[in-house]
């Protein structure tokens, strides 16, 4: 990330007995466009979301090997997809 800016975003200090690192104001700046950029993300796929989890059909039943068949649960919840698709 350093080389990507006029400016690094962490500094490192090896050497020191408590070896680490530090984010710079460049750094917390840039942490917080991305976190920006992740919230309106995550707002944009809400709705979309949204419509795809209710046009799932819970009751298929998915392959897990060459000929096996396991049912997979009717209650999106179990699967968390409710959750990834649509973070309520």
């Amino acid at each position: 990330m350093n080389r990507a800016f006029e400016s690094p975003g962490v500094l490192t200090h090896p050497g020191r007995k408590d070896m680490g690192a530090e984010i710079t104001t460049l750094g917390e700046k840039l942490a917080a466009q991305y976190r920006s950029i992740e919230l309106s993300a995550s707002n944009a796929a809400r709705r979309p979301g949204q419509e795809l989890v209710a046009a799932l059909d819970w009751s298929f039943e998915r392959r897990i090997g060459a000929h096996a068949t396991a049912a997979v649960p009717s209650d999106p919840e179990a699967q968390g997809a409710r959750f990834f698709l649509t973070g309520i």
